[in-house]
């Protein structure tokens, strides 16, 4: 006990004045700090109103982005035409695509759906999509009908979907010191079939969606889901040498079923109407897309302010439309919500309605 005291008073304290995850950004730091302050009557200023407003992610915001990369690159030097606009299209590409910011796992899964499918389309590639398997004692309850109309009900949130290519977050500590941990930006690369499944099993259950113009493809779950992790060199030569493979120069990382099922909460009224249990349990691959995410991944990766792109009134309607404006106030060890002053929320509500969403599909359902 001596001793450890001893060792406690040579250690140094020391004390965060200042956020630095934001530390390029004061406009934004001073909002956090306004946040962050529990004594703060309201954390959420008129400053950072009018920034969420400035960040809409409309139709006119996108092509703006494709011209100002076009500018940017023939000022460095001179470019052909055809160039340039291959530099203004990957832009373009590159916010249209860009993580989303939600609130709720509802708004999650339906904008993730939604922008898979139009992800899909963008590339002309295929959308591979299963049932994640109902697991645990909630799910004995439901008959065999009922299991499957909720997949149809909830199928935002009940199935995996899988486009190559798109941008995917790791939710489990795989390789805890080489990177792979909760929150990994990754980008979905290829399947790995489970069993018996073949490609022409698979293609016996194509459908051709004529809403989004895309090929859907429902599949058994498949052994793994595998993905490109975003990690440093350090860490992708460590993850060569314990045997992980290359695919043309690229780091591919399988990702398994996780060992413990996961909760999921039933948002359609249908579900609401049955009496589905109100937490199920799913087992699901290790690993989420990522177009849109929750405000905690935004605060725990984001630098730059998040963009104001949930339009309540033309979300989908398993999104939850016509909520009241929220944002979230954080405090140490729990999250609280703080509803918007009137004034405040009219402002949010205002802008949103008064643009013109970039993403117009989130009018119909997915």
């Amino acid at each position: 006990d001596r001793r450890g005291a001893e060792l406690r008073a040579e250690c140094q304290r020391m004390l965060l004045t200042e956020p630095r995850r934001a530390a390029d950004d004061k406009r934004r730091a001073k909002n956090l700090e306004c946040q962050r302050d529990t004594t703060c009557p309201q954390p959420v200023t008129e400053d950072f109103i009018d920034l969420l407003i400035s960040q809409q992610l409309t139709a006119d915001a996108i092509q703006r982005e494709g011209e100002r990369a076009a500018a940017a690159a023939s000022a460095r030097h001179p470019l052909p035409p055809a160039e340039l606009e291959a530099v203004a299209e990957r832009a373009r590409t590159a916010l249209r695509f860009a993580k989303i910011g939600v609130l709720s796992q509802r708004e999650r899964h339906a904008f993730n759906l939604l922008q898979a499918r139009l992800f899909a389309r963008h590339h002309r590639r295929p959308l591979f999509w299963w049932k994640q398997p109902l697991v645990g004692v909630a799910a004995s309850y439901l008959t065999e009908t009922e299991t499957e109309r909720a997949y149809l009900e909830e199928r935002a949130g009940l199935c995996f979907h899988f486009v190559e290519g798109a941008p995917a977050s790791i939710t489990s500590n795989i390789e805890t010191g080489r990177g792979l941990v909760n929150g990994c930006d990754a980008e979905l690369h290829s399947l790995t079939l489970a069993g018996d499944t073949t490609l022409d099993n698979c293609l016996a259950n194509t459908v051709w969606n004529d809403q989004y113009g895309i090929w859907e493809v429902q599949i058994e779950p498949p052994l793994s889901v595998n993905a490109i992790p975003d990690v440093s060199d350090e860490a992708r030569q460590t993850l060569l040498a314990r045997g992980a493979s290359l695919f043309d120069e690229e780091l591919i990382v399988p990702v398994l079923v996780g060992k413990a099922s996961s909760t999921y909460a039933p948002t359609s009224s249908w579900a609401a109407r049955v009496g589905v249990p109100k937490e199920l349990r799913i087992n699901k691959h290790q690993i989420d897309l990522a177009f849109a995410v929750t405000d905690y991944k935004v605060e725990a990766q984001a630098v730059a302010p998040p963009t104001l792109a949930t339009n309540q009134a033309n979300l989908p309607r398993a999104a939850g439309a016509g909520q009241d404006a929220r944002l979230l106030h954080r405090e140490p060890r729990q999250a609280r919500r703080r509803r918007l002053p009137e004034a405040q929320a009219g402002r949010l509500a205002r802008a949103r309605l008064s643009s013109s969403p970039w993403c117009s599909p989130l009018r119909d359902r997915p």
